[in-house]
């Protein structure tokens, strides 16, 4: 009786699966998104994981290359997805094996079709990593080119915040890489993914210790086909490498992409100073949110009750205007430890390379505006007596895309039409050029 009802529920469940894959629109798909006759090519893999439907994307324009969706939902023909975009509903045509749909939001919308058509395999092989930096375990991936037997090897050193290896940003570089024939090796950032720790209560001589840990174990697992392995810092990852690379006797080299030469504090300032106007900040409420926040630095750095009380004050005054949300109007104490463990300037790491180094900057760029790093990045890296090069590239912003918006005053196809974000050649061309060379 036991094995009956065991076979039933076997069965069962296998009936489930079995459905499950027969509705479901299983397969590689390739398209375009079209917005009032502009158009930007997309790929959609779907696929069965575990009984659930999953789903990557491409989008080569903007360099972004199988990243996970966000959502996806099929039922009774109908895709609900969500990505780069926003939120899609789509229907599945099964005869013609293609979908069609629109966004959710966007106004005019954008349509989206989609056909299923061969898989494109992937330029890269993947060897997952587990590797210590002391008591702590972190994971990693080593990205090897398909069809290369020796290859340069990029250690990417993550931004701020929740970093890991199916963020996208990271793992589109490490796909536009391979494609190129360079190896990178991508880790979870401690605390994030499946690593171990917690990167808040991290300084940068530790995170820089962790990017060390991740090239040595890189360097472990490529050997001899590894030509030569170096670091690339996109963002704060931009102030670690440096570091790191003063810790490893071969780096080959350093890329600081968008990585700021100005300290932690300078650059938390011209965040406000260049990203409050883009919100449609006034100079004058611009200059009140500088104001609050040099007096909250100043007692992260003096730690004198008379400073935090001072703050305390003024946060009061701000805490219910609409651009408290900028600063720190609420002195938190694991806030304030957060910015005195990372009270950190890069001057003498930058000033004291060992390695060619590139650094990158975005016209466009709110968080690391070049008018306040370019020159300084200049001296600081002349000094250093290394080989270098400072580019900063048109109409790029912090995220290595250019902007979007229409060519003219209003929708008027095919006189005025709509320009996709993309990410400007030359951002992975300057990054190549500097690896292979």
């Amino acid at each position: 009786m036991r094995m009956r009802i065991l076979s039933t529920v076997f069965l069962f469940c296998l009936s489930i699966a079995f459905s499950l894959h027969a509705q479901s629109p299983v397969g590689y798909y390739t398209g375009a998104l079209t917005r009032d006759g502009s158009v930007q090519l997309m790929e959609l893999d779907l696929q069965l994981q575990e009984d659930a439907l999953v789903g990557r994307y491409s989008i080569p324009e903007l360099g972004i290359f199988d990243v996970r969706c966000d959502t996806v939902a099929f039922e009774d023909d109908s895709l609900r997805f969500t990505f780069y975009y926003g939120d899609f509903a789509c229907l599945y045509h099964e005869e013609q094996q293609a979908f069609t749909g629109a966004s959710i939001r966007w106004s005019p919308k954008i349509r989206i079709h989609l056909k299923r058509t061969a898989p494109v395999p992937l330029p890269y092989t993947p060897t997952d990593i587990s590797f210590r930096n002391g008591e702590v375990t972190l994971k990693g991936t080593l990205f090897e080119p398909v069809g290369a037997m020796r290859y340069p090897v990029a250690v990417l050193i993550h931004g701020s915040g929740d970093q890991h290896r199916e963020t996208p940003y990271y793992r589109s570089l490490a796909h536009s890489l391979a494609q190129r024939g360079i190896a990178s090796f991508l880790y979870d950032k401690r605390g994030s993914g499946a690593s171990g720790g917690d990167a808040d209560l991290a300084d940068m001589e530790l995170l820089a210790d962790d990017a060390v840990a991740a090239c040595m174990a890189a360097r472990e697992v490529a050997g001899e086909r590894a030509v030569k392995i170096g670091f690339l810092g996109s963002s704060q990852g931009g102030w670690i490498a440096p570091l790191a690379a003063a810790k490893v006797d071969d780096c080959g080299f350093v890329i600081l992409n968008v990585g700021p030469a100005v300290s932690v504090f300078e650059q938390d300032i011209h965040r406000l100073r260049y990203g409050m106007p883009d919100y449609g900040y006034e100079a004058a409420t611009v200059d009140s949110a500088v104001a609050f926040t040099e007096l909250y630095f100043r007692y992260v750095r003096s730690g004198k009750m008379k400073d935090r009380e001072q703050v305390e004050r003024e946060g009061m005054k701000i805490r219910d205007r609409e651009w408290a949300e900028h600063v720190n109007a609420v002195v938190d104490e694991g806030d304030v430890l957060w910015w005195r463990r990372n009270d950190f300037d890069p001057a003498k790491s930058l000033s004291t390379l060992r390695c060619p180094t590139l650094a990158l900057f975005g016209e466009n760029d709110l968080l690391v505006p070049p008018a306040e790093n370019e020159a300084r990045m200049q001296a600081l890296l002349a000094r250093s007596g290394v080989e270098h090069k400072v580019v900063t590239i048109p109409d790029m912003g912090h995220d290595g895309r250019a902007s979007q918006g229409l060519n003219g005053a209003n929708w008027d196809w095919p006189n005025v039409f709509w320009r996709w974000r993309r990410q400007p050649p030359e951002f992975i061309e300057q990054i190549v050029r500097w690896i292979q060379e």
